[in-house]
C-alpha cells in the first residue's frame, strides 16, 4: 500500500517559489544565458512505503489508470493501481531481468516494454568483466513474459538505458556505455539491430519523438535529433548554453522539449525554433526539491510529468544499502507543464 496525497499537495519550499520568494539573482558573466523564467513547481503525486525499491523510471497505462515503477535494487516491477495499491508486477529478477531502466507502454498492442542492465544497484551484483543488457517485452494484463532480446557477449559493456515506441511499433533504445547507439527492434521483428552510432554521442540516454517525426535523444554533447527513415543525424545548436548538463529524461511536449537534469536536480523546458535546429530558450519547471535525492526520470501523461524525486542512488555504497528504516519512502512528483 502506498501513501496518496491529494493531487494538488504544495511542498512548502515550492509553495515559496510560487509566491516569489526566492533570493536576489547574483551578478553573472555578459556570456551567460540570461536568467531563466520560472513556472509554479511540481506537487506530490504519490508515494511508496517500499523504500530499498532504488527506482528510476516510470511507465503509465492509460486503460487501467496504473503507473508501474522499476526497481534497479531488486530487479522487479511494481504497478501501482488506480486506488494507489502497490503490487509485484514483475517478482524480483523474474525471466532473467536485471536493474529495471527505461520502460514504456506499448497501448495499442498492450505490452510494457523494458530495458534491463546488469550492474552495481542491482542486489547481489558481483563485479566482473563487461555487463549484460536486455530488452524485455512482457503481456501487460498478466505480467507474463513475451520474448526477451539480450547482450551478453563476454567481455563487453552493454547498457540499456532508455526507450522509446513509435506508432508502428519498432522500439528504439539507448546504449550507453562501450560503443554508444541507439538500438532499434522493428515491429514484429526477430533481431535487435543498431540503428544509430555516430560520433560525438557519448552517454546517450532520454529519448522521445517528435510531433515532426523525429527521434530527438538527450546525450552528453546535448540534444540529437534523427530521421527514423534515414538515420539522418541533426545535432540541436545551443549557441546559449542553455543546456548545462546532460538531461536524463527527455520528454517532447507541444513543440518543446522537456528535460530532467539530476546533476542538478532540476526540470527544464527547452523552446526551439521553427526549423527545430536550435534550442532558443529555456524555462525551469523545477528546481531542487525538498524530496529530492538523485532525481532520475518518468513518463509524460498529457500535459503532466510524473517523475521519481529520490531514487536514493547515492545511498548505496559498497553495493550495500543503510538499513530500510534509514531510507525514505519513494517520492513520484507530478509537473504540469500546460502552464
Amino acid at each position: 500500500m502506498l501513501g496518496r496525497a491529494p493531487h494538488r499537495f504544495a511542498l512548502s519550499a515550492l509553495a515559496a517559489l510560487a509566491a516569489g520568494l526566492l533570493a536576489p539573482a547574483c551578478s553573472r558573466p555578459a556570456d551567460s544565458p540570461p536568467p531563466l523564467e520560472r513556472a509554479a513547481g511540481p506537487h506530490l503525486a504519490f508515494t511508496l512505503a517500499e523504500r530499498d525499491l532504488l527506482p528510476e523510471n516510470l511507465a503509465f497505462d492509460p486503460i487501467t489508470s496504473s503507473f508501474f515503477v522499476g526497481s534497479t535494487r531488486k530487479g522487479k516491477i511494481v504497478r501501482v493501481d488506480a486506488d494507489g495499491n502497490a503490487t509485484d508486477f514483475t517478482e524480483p529478477r523474474q525471466d532473467g531481468l536485471w536493474m529495471i531502466l527505461g520502460m514504456k507502454v506499448d497501448l495499442a498492442r498492450r505490452h510494457l516494454w523494458v530495458a534491463s542492465s546488469d550492474g552495481d544497484n542491482l542486489e547481489g551484483y558481483t563485479r566482473r568483466r563487461g555487463r549484460a543488457a536486455g530488452l524485455f517485452q512482457f503481456d501487460l494484463e498478466s505480467g507474463s513474459l513475451i520474448r526477451k532480446w539480450t547482450l551478453e557477449d563476454a567481455g563487453s559493456t552493454h547498457f540499456f538505458n532508455d526507450l522509446v515506441i513509435s506508432e508502428s511499433g519498432n522500439v528504439y533504445v539507448t546504449h550507453m556505455f562501450n560503443a554508444p547507439a541507439v538500438w532499434v527492434l522493428a515491429a514484429g521483428g526477430e533481431q535487435l539491430e543498431i540503428f544509430v552510432r555516430p560520433g560525438g554521442f557519448n552517454g546517450p540516454n532520454g529519448l522521445d519523438f517528435g510531433d515532426d517525426g523525429l527521434l530527438y535523444v538527450a546525450h552528453r554533447e546535448g540534444v540529437s535529433a534523427f530521421d527514423p527513415a534515414t538515420a539522418e543525424r541533426r545535432l540541436l545548436a545551443d549557441p546559449r548554453g542553455w543546456m548545462a548538463t546532460p538531461a536524463d529524461g527527455l520528454y517532447f511536449h507541444r513543440g518543446s522539449l522537456v528535460g530532467l537534469h539530476p546533476e542538478e536536480g532540476v526540470v527544464r523546458r527547452y523552446l526551439l525554433d521553427e526549423e527545430r535546429t536550435s534550442i532558443v530558450g529555456a524555462e525551469l519547471l523545477a528546481e531542487d526539491d525538498p524530496a529530492n535525492d538523485d532525481p532520475t526520470t518518468g513518463v509524460l501523461v498529457g500535459d503532466t510529468l510524473y517523475y521519481i524525486a529520490n531514487s536514493q542512488f547515492g545511498r548505496l555504497s559498497n553495493g550495500r544499502l543503510p538499513p530500510v528504516a534509514q531510507l525514505d519512502p519513494v517520492v513520484v512528483l507530478e509537473l504540469d507543464l500546460s502552464r
